[in-house]
């Protein structure tokens, strides 16, 4: 007994002439008609001397920042424990010189021009 399969199921033959289902909107054809108005200089509000200067001064900040964060890595990777304890500790006597311990009215008041500083 050969196996029937359900209307629904049967197999439609493939031709080019097979209309595709769900046709493609209307909205989404790219229309040009005449009220479309093409963007150019004239109408396109001016970025002025800063604006145009922006957008690559930030991209070399961000480069420099993530250059000196690679080197500042790579150097930490390369350093023996003993040479990283002691860059460790000098960093850390910096810090404690320039902020102070804050135990006294005078250590604040350093601390305070140093970030006044920076």
């Amino acid at each position: 007994m050969p196996l029937r399969l359900p209307p629904k199921f049967h197999r439609q033959t493939f031709s080019t002439a097979a209309r595709v289902w769900p046709a493609i909107p209307s909205r989404l054809h790219a229309v040009h008609t005449d009220t479309h108005i093409p963007m150019n200089a004239s109408t396109s509000q001016q970025l002025g001397r800063i604006g145009k200067w922006y957008l690559p001064t930030m991209a070399l900040i961000a480069f420099s920042f993530a250059v000196v964060n690679a080197l500042e890595e790579y150097n930490m990777a390369h350093m023996t424990e003993k040479q990283r304890r002691l860059a460790e500790k000098e960093r850390n006597d910096m810090l404690l010189k320039a902020y102070g311990e804050r135990m006294s009215l005078s250590d604040v008041e350093k601390a305070l021009e140093v970030y006044e500083v920076q």
